[in-house]
């Protein structure tokens, strides 16, 4: 007897201001088994972290509002210390400053298959992925 086993997805958490950019990355993902919560704001992200773990955040640096995604990178760090996070940006300079273990930076325009490869190799490296 073939038993079909179920992985559960993982969460996405994807914060993009821009929805051309938001839907586009969400095509990109479709075949990943994960769920990807879309919101267009830092603040809103904030907000989003305290709903449920995040397996990964994906957050533009630049975002309207109070907060950009660097703080909101923080804020994930404190309250999700486990969670990948990758921050874009088409107008930050430092991609290679350290930075801490587990957030990436990837400068935009990104090609499809660096993010890809990216986002893939964060939720390989998730800690709360299923066993």
């Amino acid at each position: 007897m073939n038993k079909t086993t179920h992985t559960p997805p993982h969460a996405i958490l994807l914060i993009e201001d821009e929805p051309a950019i938001r839907d586009m990355i969400k095509i990109i993902l479709e075949d990943l088994p994960a769920e990807i919560t879309s919101v267009a704001t830092a603040d809103e992200g904030i907000v989003a972290l305290q709903r449920q773990p995040w397996n990964l955040i994906i957050a533009d640096v630049q975002t309207p509002g109070r907060y950009d995604g660097f703080h909101l990178a923080h804020v994930a760090r404190q309250h999700l210390p486990q969670t990948g996070i990758i921050l874009m940006s088409g107008y930050y300079g430092e991609f290679d400053a350290p930075r801490s273990p587990g957030l990436s930076f990837i400068e935009k325009p990104w090609k499809v298959d660096d993010f890809y490869a990216l986002v893939t190799f964060h939720l390989a490296e998730d800690r709360f992925a299923p066993d």
